[in-house]
């Protein structure tokens, strides 16, 4: 009967022990997923037509960094050098961490860590706040949006990386020049094992994940005079959704396909915001001031919403879809279907000598917006009630402010398989000391 008792703690240990790893094997980042496609739907919630200020966290100096928010905590950088973790339901602060410079990049959350990045790149524990490893590329990393998934971590910092999320170590690290000093500000995004990323000579590499080898490359032949990619792609659906900016003639959308890197089409723009992408259609800064929604099939427009000078990247969730202005300083929610505004909010006085106002992209979980402000805030905004915009929405059906738990990685899938067979073995034993 003892060993009998023994044996059942031992199971118990390792179903905790199931449970604990694939709640860390969540993954969450810059416009919510590796695609980077910016639709936060599948942990949303129920989105309404008012809002309401649930808190707001005030930092030392700027927040340009977007929010990200991984089980019940938000992560977020300021320009006060700092990350905050911070307590999604009252904004109470957990812990910080200091970094070697401004904290503009999102962070990204997995296994157990919080990647950001600033001079460096940093691996900080989620719960504690202790730093486990740094990186120092050839230049800073702080306009770089990260993307994490299989275990490894992606960003750019002159070249394109790609390092163990476990230890930093490096794997690989791409650029088509020979001459370091062309930096080139790009976020990188991950989709089927292919990494999508663009340097200042106007290009858009597609990268193997796992060896960083050149698979194609995208340019437009255009004059490339003085071309400047500063946006993520988001990737749906073997596209690629890019803005391309130039100090010359071909600012433009693209959406080119993901396996063969051939244009499907274009469309002008005069800005460099990163477009996100739900349910066939495509959501871009245009010109500064106007958003313009696109049909992802044909690239013709639907509609467009002109809101303060300079919008910052919108996401998109269960009907609509949310962005912040620099010149005005408000936060902006637009139906995604029509064009509408549904509400808008005032933050506090921008700080002029910034002139940042709200440059940081939203992130919404469980009927909640979160998003940082030139104010030095931090604001959470109830956006659930009123009369629903979709009465049935696609949330997972989990605890509040869970994220959604994506493809397992490789090594994820390892432990599982060793823990199941473990606690199978046990079972089995447990069976033949009975029949004895």
């Amino acid at each position: 009967m003892k060993h009998n008792g023994i044996l059942l703690l031992e199971i118990l240990f390792l179903f905790f022990l199931l449970c604990t790893i694939s709640v860390s094997g969540q993954e969450v980042m810059f416009h919510y997923n590796a695609e980077h496609t910016g639709d936060f739907s599948p942990v949303a919630g129920t989105i309404g037509n008012t809002v309401s200020l649930n808190w707001k966290f005030k930092t030392d100096d700027v927040v340009r960094s977007s929010p990200v928010v991984a089980n019940g905590i938000i992560y977020v950088g300021s320009d006060d050098h700092r990350v905050y973790a911070l307590d999604a339901t009252n904004g109470k602060q957990l812990w910080n961490f200091t970094t070697n410079g401004p904290v503009s990049s999102t962070p990204a959350v997995g296994n157990g860590s919080v990647y950001i990045g600033s001079t460096d790149l940093y691996a900080i524990n989620s719960t504690t706040g202790r730093q486990i490893w740094n990186f120092t590329p050839d230049f800073p990393v702080d306009y770089s949006e990260l993307a994490i998934t299989n275990g490894i971590i992606y960003f750019q910092a002159g070249k394109t990386y790609a390092l163990n999320a476990s230890d930093g170590s490096l794997i690989w690290a791409f650029s088509p020049f020979d001459n370091l000093d062309r930096k080139s500000w790009f976020s990188p995004a991950v989709a089927n094992g292919v990494v999508y990323s663009g340097f200042i000579d106007g290009n858009i590499y597609a990268l193997n994940a796992t060896t960083g080898s050149q698979i194609w490359n995208y340019s437009s032949n255009s004059c490339s005079c003085g071309v400047l990619i500063f946006s993520s792609p988001a990737i749906t659906n073997d596209v690629v959704y890019i803005a391309r900016y130039e100090l010359g003639p071909d600012t433009k959308l693209y959406a080119i396909n993901a396996t063969t890197g051939l244009k499907i089409w274009d469309y002008p723009i005069t800005y460099y915001s990163s477009p996100v992408v739900s349910d066939g259609i495509v959501y871009v800064v245009v010109d500064r001031e106007n958003l313009h929604a696109i049909n992802t099939t044909t690239g013709q427009l639907l509609w467009k919403f002109k809101a303060g000078l300079r919008i910052s990247s919108p996401a998109v969730a269960n009907g609509a879809v949310f962005f912040g202005s620099v010149d005005d300083s408000k936060i902006y929610a637009v139906n995604a279907k029509t064009g509408q505004q549904i509400w808008n909010y005032s933050t506090e006085d921008m700080v002029i000598s910034n002139d940042w106002g709200v440059i940081s992209s939203p992130a919404i979980a469980d009927g909640v917006l979160f998003i940082g402000s030139s104010d030095k805030n931090v604001y959470a905004l109830n956006i659930s009630g009123g009369v629903p915009l979709i009465p049935e929405t696609k949330t997972i059906p989990t605890s509040k402010y869970t994220t959604a738990i994506p493809e397992p990685t490789k090594a994820g899938i390892l432990w599982l398989t060793v823990i199941c067979a473990m606690i199978i073995a046990l079972i089995i034993k447990q069976k033949k000391m009975n029949f004895k």
